[in-house]
């Protein structure tokens, strides 16, 4: 199919070095895959941004603890680990797995929906051209006078071309006959404009740039509930441990591309809204995150920190680190800068430095407000050129004290505190800046030795290691084992601690639903566009991932698998 116009703001900036590749450069046939392999890739944890929704109501519920006994162990999860990157697995001391997994092949399954483009089948033709006679090894034995065939005795004879007179004859006869054939169609129309409707439209897959360019199936097992025909798919650079090239929300989706652009993507038809260059030097990974109070694309590369709006409504701005060791982390809804003890957020289109309290650590950063603590409390709401505002949260009952500060960020704070027995904690979301109560859960101590902080993208879920909120209801409940990695809507998606090779989805709204199993070497998503599409990346060929986003099955009623 034809290529679309490209999108109004898609015009290259005034610091772009190339041009993104047209719609006409791409191969009329897609290269022959070469054998999968294991390549490691990994995404930040938690949602990128959302709005504060208002206080929810307070009030203290005991977490049920379903199924699994307390004495199961805790996810393999760094404690406390504020980096935005978790490690791979199959690391010994790593603690979390990518939240998109190399998407193996595995052997069909009976009930999944069939592949209407066989991998096999499909490229072995691709390399042939249509011209080409397959006993020829090249085409200038195919360029020869005679063409062959095979005689009753089996034998390969020539079979010489009519002479040049008799060919003449045969093609002054056939455009004698089309032009005959023109004059009547002209006529019987009376010179009316084609009427005829036009072909059906086709999913669209997507180049790097944005561009469609046909249908696509995912050449590998889907997520359950969800189809494995595409409904758009772009070409990604490769994801390494600690820098991560996709970043979705519900409503943006953004890819580092394998020509090294950012792209920025429509996340219905993942059509081009933007593209512009990396920053120089060594890239550090790709976000969406609110700055100066709009959804953008946030890129970490060499010494600059560059955004764009996430609609692609205006070219990027590119912002200088003062410290090329700078780290840049994501706990909350926006970016915050720390490098050598030195705290700042993006202010008004600039980096604007804020001074901490003594002895306090930044843990997140809304907006402009940074949250810091101690590590028993109490926090502090820090803004830059104003004084910090102490928050001394009231405990969950007399005699408690703080176990652990645990996280912050998305305007909440969760802390832990000393339990009615030494085998329990109590955690307690709070509102970070009144510090109101919202969610109060006890939780055995085992599940809460490692606490990644996961909020969905959306706001309607969030997670702190096994224990997940469902932040709508004012509710918690633990599920034993778990290990959060990225979610939204009512879903959360990790792995679990008895079984680290397969990924589970949870309901974090219903404490009672068994967790979802993903199936054998089905990948973590990296987002869910739209809120109806997911977000899958096959790794085959590694040179250039391929990013799917998958349509769900359409069924009477909705899969486990999937968001309700």
């Amino acid at each position: 199919m034809t290529g679309a116009p490209a999108a109004p703001h898609a015009e290259r900036e005034p610091w772009q070095k190339t041009d993104v590749p047209s719609s006409d450069e791409r191969e009329p046939w897609p290269r022959p895959a070469p054998p999968p392999r294991d390549l490691r890739d990994d995404r930040p944890t938690g949602g990128s941004w959302s709005t504060a929704g208002p206080v929810l109501p307070g009030g203290r519920t005991q977490a049920p603890v379903p199924g699994t006994p307390a004495s199961v162990p805790a996810p393999p999860l760094r404690s406390g680990d504020d980096r935005p990157w978790p490690l791979p697995l199959d690391d010994a001391d790593a603690p979390q797995r990518s939240a998109a997994s190399p998407a193996r092949r595995t052997a069909p399954d009976p009930e999944s929906e069939p592949d209407p483009f066989p991998a096999a089948a499909y490229t072995a033709e691709a390399g042939r051209q249509p011209w080409e006679h397959p006993d020829f090894a090249d085409g200038a034995e195919q360029s020869t006078r005679f063409i062959r065939y095979q005689g009753d005795d089996g034998w390969d004879e020539p079979l010489r071309r009519p002479p040049l007179f008799r060919r003449l004859i045969i093609v002054a006869v056939v455009f004698a006959v089309l032009v005959a054939a023109f004059v009547v169609l002209a006529f019987t129309r009376g010179g009316r404009e084609d009427e005829s409707p036009p072909p059906p439209t086709q999913t669209p897959s997507t180049t790097a740039a944005g561009n469609p360019s046909g249908p696509a199936v995912l050449p590998a097992a889907a997520p359950p509930g969800w189809s494995r025909t595409a409904a758009w798919t772009v070409k990604v650079a490769a994801p390494s441990a600690r820098a991560a090239t996709i970043a979705s929300t519900t409503t943006a989706v953004a890819v580092v591309s394998p020509e090294k652009k950012v792209v920025i993507l429509d996340p219905a038809d993942g059509r081009s809204r933007r593209t512009f260059d990396l920053p120089p030097g060594e890239f550090h990974g790709l976000r969406i995150a609110s700055v100066d109070g709009k959804p953008s694309v946030v890129v970490h590369a060499g010494t600059q920190l560059a955004y764009a709006p996430a609609d692609g409504s205006a070219a990027p701005t590119a912002l200088d680190l003062a410290d090329p060791d700078a780290m840049v982390t994501y706990a909350g809804d926006s970016p915050l800068i720390v490098a050598r003890g030195a705290v700042s957020v993006v202010k008004d289109g600039k980096i604007a430095p804020v001074t901490m309290p003594a002895g306090a650590t930044a843990m997140a950063a809304d907006g402009a407000t940074v949250i810091a603590a101690v590590p028993v409390g109490p926090w502090w709401i820090v803004t830059p050129g104003a004084e910090p505002a102490a928050i001394t949260p009231e405990p969950p009952r007399p005699g408690a004290t703080i176990y652990k500060m645990a996280a912050a960020g998305h305007n909440r704070v969760a802390v832990m505190w000393t339990g009615p027995d030494a085998a329990t904690v109590t955690v307690v979301l709070y509102d970070a800046g009144s510090g109101k109560a919202q969610i109060t859960a006890d939780a055995p101590l085992d599940e809460m030795r490692k606490t990644a902080w996961v909020w969905g993208t959306d706001g309607q879920v969030a997670a702190l290691g096994a224990l997940v909120f469902d932040l709508k209801a004012a509710k918690a409940s633990v599920r034993p084992g778990f290990g959060p990695v990225i979610g939204w809507g009512n879903l959360l998606y990790g792995q679990n601690s008895s079984d680290a090779q397969t990924f589970q989805a949870i309901d974090a709204t219903d404490p009672n639903r068994a967790p979802v199993p993903l199936g054998t070497g089905v990948p973590l998503p990296w987002g869910a566009p739209t809120g109806s599409l997911i977000l899958i990346l096959d790794t085959t060929p590694s040179t250039a991932p391929t990013l799917f986003a998958l349509d769900q099955v359409r069924t009477a009623s909705p899969a486990p698998g999937r968001s309700t």
